[in-house]
């Protein structure tokens, strides 16, 4: 078995010899396991702002438009875009050797700490945390028994050495693993991509990215190697151009630094479920999710009103309400991402003295327990941002939806951090409770700031600062992301 440093040098001058890749000379890949991070970018000489650190062409990114698979069967682009890059890379990896990106496999890991891999036990200690319900295992195996085996099966003899096991009566235990490395690899390293030229399917191909559903995800290999540790340290930016991808120092580098990029604004669960990790430099983007159907089950217990009424609110009784309020919303600065009647909201970090709260989220709990003569004055209300619930009834409602997200966690606050002040905890335990301690915090500071403003006469308060927003989610893909 090749050593961990000989992979790495393999990969190197593999990537190099393919033509119109650029490394500069200025960085290296290193060996960085000592300090947790596995490998690393790390710089050989200082490097100035906006210096390109390497360039990687459309045809080295690991696609379903670069690989031969769609030369063989154009018919995997029809295939959902997420199911179609994982069958790709099952498809390349079963070529061992022969396949153009084997020395780029070599080096992508084979084991994970995200939450995909953690025991039910292990799982049970992020009770109350809405990351679970992003966890879908059933989802996986649901996806390789309907999409997954029956494509290669179709194809078992172009699929190298997966081609018996795909045949045999295993063929779904043996195809698990390596969809789950996979969507793994997809999750915790892919890059949104542009589309290449008039593709055969214009809306398929790649992964869902925040911005734009129809975003295509690749593998950039080289792009992948810089870890990140949070904005303050992020010094590197991939950057798209008309031949490929880019990756640009966006701050001086001093000589034997490691380049980082960014993850974004993630909260901690997040980086669990993706990454495998956490880190205090994400705490401050932790978030708490409050659902639709936990807001109307309080709203139908305060004000006695049926959950179908609630339904048939959100479904007809506000509807003209509800297109008043989205135009006003996207037209305020700073709202444009606000959605009335959203399936899910966010609860953030508290900053300072007080948080920022959705305004959609404001006017939903405001539509939903109000009477017809309050949703004609909702209509007329002049909208400010950033606002912070302080109408009775918002404040009712939301005081005992934030309380009730409390009871959905199994210890208290004080217990988790006594819990902490054990050394010999796992790291996964630890980092379960770090992660839920961390939401149970968001919500006692949210009842906090409720109470506070629970003697208002106003509305609402307009507070000087621009909305904070922890970013939407994103649908469920398959069980490994939302």
């Amino acid at each position: 078995m090749l050593r961990f440093e000989e992979l790495s040098d393999n990969f190197v001058s593999w990537l190099k010899a393919q033509e119109g890749v650029r490394i500069s000379p200025k960085i290296k890949l290193a060996d960085l396991r000592e300090q947790g991070a596995g490998r690393g970018v790390v710089t050989t000489e200082d490097v100035d702002t906006d210096e390109e650190l390497f360039f990687i062409p459309h045809h080295a990114v690991l696609s379903v438009y670069t690989s031969d698979i769609s030369t063989h069967f154009p018919e995997i682009k029809r295939e959902e875009s997420w199911t179609a890059l994982i069958i790709t890379m099952i498809y390349e990896c079963g070529k061992g050797k022969e396949s153009k990106w084997w020395p780029y496999f070599n080096i992508l890991p084979e084991e994970f700490d995200t939450l995909m891999y953690w025991s039910d036990e292990e799982l049970a200690d992020l009770k109350g945390s809405a990351v679970l319900g992003k966890v879908h295992k059933d989802l996986s195996r649901k996806m390789v028994t309907e999409d997954i085996l029956p494509f290669i099966a179709d194809h078992r003899d172009h699929f190298g050495s997966h081609a018996v096991a795909v045949s045999g009566p295993d063929a779904v235990e043996y195809l698990m693993p390596l969809t789950n490395r996979m969507g793994t690899l997809i999750m915790a390293y892919g890059f949104d991509i542009e589309k290449p030229e008039n593709p055969d399917e214009a809306d398929e191909e790649g992964y869902v990215s925040d911005a734009d559903d129809d975003e295509p995800k690749g593998m950039v290999p080289m792009a992948d190697m810089l870890n990140a540790d949070g904005q303050e340290k992020n010094n590197a930016r991939l950057e798209h151009e008309e031949e490929g991808l880019k990756m640009v120092a966006i701050k001086h580098i001093p000589k034997d630094q490691e380049c980082f990029n960014n993850y974004g604004p993630l909260p901690r669960s997040d980086l669990l479920r993706r990454y495998g990790y956490i880190s205090d430099k994400h705490r401050s983007h932790d978030v708490v999710e409050i659902s639709l159907s936990q807001i109307c089950k309080v709203i139908s217990e305060k004000y006695d009103i049926t959950l179908e009424e609630l339904e048939a609110r959100q479904d007809g009784d506000c509807r003209g309400l509800k297109k008043t309020l989205e135009n006003a919303l996207k037209k305020t600065p700073g709202c444009s991402w606000c959605n009335f009647m959203d399936e899910n909201y966010d609860i953030p970090s508290v900053n300072q003295d007080f948080c920022f709260w959705d305004p959609g989220l404001i006017f939903t709990v405001d539509a939903l327990a109000a009477d017809q003569k309050e949703v004609r004055a909702l209509k007329k209300k002049t909208i400010r941002a950033p606002l912070i619930p302080t109408g009775s009834k918002t404040q009712e409602v939301l005081q005992m939806v934030v309380k009730n997200r409390l009871k959905d966690y199994t210890t208290t606050i004080a217990e988790d951090r006594e819990l902490l002040r054990d050394t010999s905890l796992p790291l996964r335990k630890r980092q379960a409770i770090e992660v839920r301690l961390g939401e149970k915090e968001i919500l006692a500071g949210a009842v906090s700031e409720l109470s506070t403003k629970a003697d208002t006469q106003e509305d609402f308060s307009s507070l000087e600062g621009p909305v904070r927003h922890a970013g939407k989610r994103r649908r469920i893909l398959e069980g490994y992301d939302e």
